[in-house]
Parts: C-alpha cells; sequence; structure tokens
C-alpha cells in the first residue's frame, strides 16, 4: 500500500445561528465537526457528502454513551489508492463516532439505504450540542443529539461484486484482512 502524507481538511470555525444573525438552526457540515479530518485529507480533496450515503449500521454504546454510524458515501474519495483502482473497488465506507449521545430515536429500518444526513447546532451554543438526523426514502428516521466533537475512523474501499474491503488502517489491514468482523466485535465495532 502506498503511504501518504496526510493533508488537513480546511476548518472553518462554526457559529451558532445567534452569532451568525439567524433565526432558525442551519445544517453544519459534518466535517468542519470532525477532530481528526486529516485522516480524510489523503483521500478526499474535500469530505465527502453524508446527505445521500448509504447508513450502513449503527452501534449503540452505553459507555460514554456514544453512537457509531458506518456510512458509505457515493463512489470512491477523489484521490484513491492505486491498488483501490487496480482491484476494481467501487465504493468506500467510514465510521463517524458521536459522543454523550441523548434522545435517540429510530423509526423504521433505515439501514443499508440512501438517508439525507442533516446536523445542526443546538441551543445554548456554548454546550456544544448538535442535533442529527438521518432520514430514508420511506421515511425512516434515525435521529439524537450528540456533542459537536466528532471522530472519523475504520476507513475501507469495497469492491461490491464480491464484498470485499481494501482497511486504511494498518491494525485492521492485519486483523481482518479483506472482510468486516462480526457485529460483536467490539474492538472494531465500539471504538475508532
Amino acid at each position: 500500500m502506498i503511504r501518504r502524507e496526510p493533508s488537513r481538511i480546511p476548518q472553518t470555525r462554526w457559529q451558532s445561528p445567534r452569532q451568525a444573525g439567524q433565526t432558525t438552526p442551519t445544517p453544519l457540515p459534518w466535517a468542519v465537526l470532525l477532530t481528526n479530518g486529516e485522516l480524510l485529507g489523503g483521500y478526499f480533496t474535500t469530505p465527502p457528502s453524508l446527505d445521500g450515503a448509504v447508513l450502513v449500521s449503527l452501534h449503540l454504546d452505553r459507555d460514554g454513551p456514544t453512537l457509531t454510524s458506518r456510512f458509505r458515501p457515493a463512489g470512491l474519495p477523489d484521490r484513491p489508492d492505486e491498488a483501490w483502482v487496480a482491484a476494481g473497488c467501487d465504493g468506500f465506507e467510514l465510521q463517524v463516532r458521536f459522543l454523550d449521545v441523548a434522545d435517540v430515536r429510530v423509526a423504521g429500518w433505515p439501514f443499508g439505504t440512501p438517508v439525507s444526513v442533516e446536523i445542526s447546532r443546538r441551543e445554548p451554543a456554548h454546550l456544544r450540542r448538535i442535533a442529527v438526523s438521518a432520514i430514508g426514502g420511506d421515511g425512516q428516521v434515525l435521529e439524537f443529539t450528540s456533542n459537536a466533537s466528532l471522530t472519523v475512523g475504520h476507513l475501507a474501499a469495497t469492491r461490491s461484486r464480491d464484498d470485499t474491503y481494501w482497511h486504511v488502517g494498518r491494525v485492521d489491514q492485519i486483523r481482518l484482512g479483506d472482510s468486516l468482523p462480526d457485529t460483536t466485535d467490539h474492538a472494531y465495532w465500539g471504538r475508532l
């Protein structure tokens, strides 16, 4: 695998709607909330949109409490690893961890389908809380609130014809090979 120097995805300082002179919350780009955006910088010129991404899985953990969701944005990154292109990879997956999760609501089964993801600031701004909603095409809903510090991890290119994975992280490569672990594997699903 080719090693790349991570480039920092530009992060802008976000403001509360009141600070920005707005009366209603506006959606926040998810990548400005990342504490480790440099992981994406090696593969994306701009962060992938989660709007229209497939919600692959969800892991709730009472420690924290945290919610880790796995998304499949459309297509490959705009700067894919050469090995991914040579292997015929046609997708990319990543996990996003939300901390201090509360008010979780799931209606229907929004997993495995494209979702419309919206993140907005919750007042008061000094608490750094966000509201997250992922709505599927048939009215499936995942909603919750969390701390405004997000973490991304377990990046992997995928080849859909045989469900094969090319993990970015060295530990994931050694430990998992070309697949995902069982859903009960807390070391993978519960940590980034």
